[in-house]
Formats: structure tokens, sequence, C-alpha cells
């Protein structure tokens, strides 16, 4: 989903694409990837995600990075049999663009669902530059996390 070519010729960086977009782009049944994404990402928060109830890890708790990232690559493997270009980007906020050019989300669900990536993402960011952990008050991001939460269940279940 993420790879790129990073060096290399020209001749060979297209082949490259050629074959990570074409891989993308096979069909799968959208139950099974849905159920597989869903049993992945709980495995993920039982061994991950934040045990003090006061506190939110904005990568690895509900409602975080990670959600995001894990909707945007759904939404890749689920469509990009259908929608070619859905499989051209590697970065969530292109993808949800995409998205919403197929019309697999609309444009005020992929403008939140961007605001919420990087506005956590920032955040993770300001955080590493003083040297501390991506962890916050629970009481910070609430509506992001909820909204995340929403689109969560209209994607995933």
């Amino acid at each position: 989903m993420r790879s790129r070519c990073v060096y290399g010729s020209e001749k060979l960086k297209a082949e490259f694409e050629q074959i990570r977009q074409s891989t993308l782009a096979l069909p799968r049944a959208s139950g099974e990837l849905r159920a597989e994404i869903c049993k992945m990402r709980e495995k993920m928060y039982q061994h991950l995600a934040q045990s003090d109830a006061s506190k939110f890890n904005i990568k690895t708790d509900q409602g975080g990075i990670t959600d995001i990232e894990f909707m945007a690559q759904c939404l890749v493997l689920e469509y990009a049999h259908c929608f070619p270009q859905m499989a051209v980007w590697s970065d969530n906020v292109r993808i949800f663009d995409e998205a919403v050019a197929c019309n697999l989300l609309s444009l005020e669900e992929g403008e939140q669902l961007k605001a919420c990536y990087t506005g956590l993402r920032n955040r993770i960011h300001h955080l590493n530059l003083l040297q501390q952990a991506s962890v916050v008050e629970a009481c910070e991001f609430v509506e992001e996390r909820e909204f995340v939460g929403q689109m969560w269940r209209r994607l995933m279940d």
C-alpha cells in the first residue's frame, strides 16, 4: 500500500508503479477484507492500546491514526479494481480525495477524515520534536475520535 520506488531508472520506476497499482487493483471479497481488517485491528487494540483510560495514544488507540490509515487502505483494496485511480497515491490525504471523487465518501466525510488525520499527525510531530510520547490527555481530540469511530462503523461494519 505504502510502497514507493525511491531509486532507479525511470523505466524501473514505471514498471514498479505498474506492478504496485495492478496488485492493489486485484478484486477482493469486500466482506472478507473488512472482517480480516477488523480482526487485525482488534488484536492491535488488545496489544497496543493505552491501558490508562485518562490518556489517549494518538497513534494506536481507538479513533486514532491507525484507524484512519486502515480505513484508507481498506478503501483502496476494496475499490481499486472498479476505480483504478484509488491505487495511484500512497498517502491518506490523496486517497481520501480520490474516494470523494469516486463517490465512495461524501465531500464532508473526506474533508473531515483529512482534518482528523492531519490534526492528529501534527500533534504527533509536535510531541516528537519535544521528545515526548504520542500520548495526550483523554479529553483531547474527543470530537475527532468520535467522528473516526462513526466512519469506522460506516465503512468497516
